[in-house]
């Protein structure tokens, strides 16, 4: 496997998630042959493509909708059962999509940490989590805007 491609660095998220519990070996997993007719093999290259260009544009919508969208067909590989409910708080709480581990257990909401209401989103996405599920993480994501891609690493 090889790095395609550098895409860049985004405005600063969150990601309050929930772990569904249990455990998935990733190496077995990324071993068992994926069903991907050639009409999902071309949307999840548009995918990919939606996200190169919400990265050069730093829009943290479109990289929840194409996050989102991703989570939505990884379900028949790796179901997470949560998915519904995580959608339904992502709407109730405004937030920017969801995301969950491909390969693993956790999922959650994207949330855009400059946004002015991000403490009262945060703050309901993590109480409905946690009414949900239980345990509740929040993870923060580092931004680098003046980083530029140079020959497969980036520097800034």
């Amino acid at each position: 496997m090889r790095l395609r491609a550098m895409l860049g660095s985004l405005p600063a998220m969150s990601v309050v998630g929930v772990d569904e519990g249990g455990a998935v070996d990733t190496v077995d997993f990324n071993r068992i042959p994926k069903p991907f007719t050639p009409a999902g093999r071309r949307e999840y290259a548009d995918l990919l493509d939606r996200l190169s260009g919400a990265v050069r544009s730093r829009d943290l919508a479109e990289v929840g909708r194409v996050a989102t969208r991703s989570a939505l067909m990884n379900q028949p590989l790796r179901y997470k059962r949560l998915l519904e409910p995580v959608r339904e708080i992502c709407r109730d709480a405004g937030g920017l999509g969801v995301a969950v581990g491909h390969s693993g257990t956790a999922l959650g909401v994207l949330l855009d940490a400059a946004d002015p209401a991000y403490p009262h989103r945060a703050t309901a996405v993590a109480r409905a989590c946690g009414d949900l599920a239980g345990g509740v993480a929040v993870y923060r994501t580092l931004s680098f805007p003046n980083a530029v891609s140079h020959g497969g690493r980036t520097v800034g």
